[in-house]
């Protein structure tokens, strides 16, 4: 009863979450890439998204995208000490994904990467904190461009592993 009323709360904020965007002048992503209904993705968080994709792809792994609604932008309301949200994780119509506005102008690129990637990999594959390198939390300290790759490799041989 309680994941069914998680899940219609999700749901009833994502699309609260659409209308606010829609009204407020973001444009949809029509990319084929996103199999999505709607996709509202913010232009400054769709590169991250995209190489995310491009890594998983290129290693042969399988990408599921929400049918319904995929979401990824900015929020000014989260906790300072929070980086960001998989609203969607366990809820398998709907990619929510929201990202601290303030946070992220003082993180690195590898940091942003790795921001990234790990909200991704909870919303489109459910993963827990504590599975794979890339979903420890809080963020290690020093991340760079070395981290982030090992992470994704960790993160690739998971989910192939999986999807066998």
């Amino acid at each position: 009863m309680k994941n069914k009323i998680e899940e219609v709360l999700v749901t009833f904020n994502v699309i609260v979450f659409a209308l606010v965007i829609t009204l407020t002048g973001y444009s949809q992503n029509n990319d084929s890439e996103y199999n999505s209904n709607i996709q509202l993705i913010h232009p400054q968080l769709e590169c991250y998204v995209d190489d995310y994709i491009e890594r998983l792809e290129s290693a042969g792994v399988d990408v599921y995208w929400a049918k319904d609604l995929t979401t990824i932008d900015f929020s000014f309301t989260m906790p300072v000490t929070t980086l960001g949200w998989a609203l969607g994780m366990n809820v398998d119509n709907v990619t929510h994904i929201e990202i601290n506005a303030y946070s992220f102008e003082y993180l690195s690129d590898s940091q942003r990467d790795f921001l990234l990637f790990h909200e991704l990999s909870h919303d489109l594959f459910n993963l827990e904190h504590f599975s794979t390198l890339l979903m420890f939390t809080p963020m290690p300290q020093y991340v760079d461009q070395l981290y982030v790759n090992i992470a994704m490799n960790e993160l690739i041989k998971h989910l192939k592993l999986k999807q066998q």
